[in-house]
């Protein structure tokens, strides 16, 4: 599953940048340019997509609720240990 997430995250980087190398070499509209036209348009826009990037933030990187513990590779789940001093 490791490898599946990562083809699919290279994927949508190396897709971005054919999109604007495209946009760039057709001098059509650039990933910028086009944020920048949809902030103007909806100015909340840059809210939103500051608050989903921090929920992700939070949501992957933030261990204030959850240990840090893989899932078993033999099929358990990761129990949360008690913390000792």
């Amino acid at each position: 599953m490791n490898l599946y997430w990562t083809i699919l995250f290279a994927g949508f980087a190396i897709l971005a940048i054919a999109g604007e190398t495209y946009a760039l070499k057709t001098n059509r509209i650039t990933m910028s340019r086009y944020i920048w036209n949809a902030s103007k348009r909806f100015p909340p826009l840059p809210l939103f997509v500051g608050l989903v990037a921090g929920f992700l933030f939070c949501h992957f990187w933030w261990g204030g609720i959850v240990y840090f513990e893989p899932v078993s590779i033999t099929g358990g789940t990761a129990v949360p240990r008690p913390v000792t001093p």
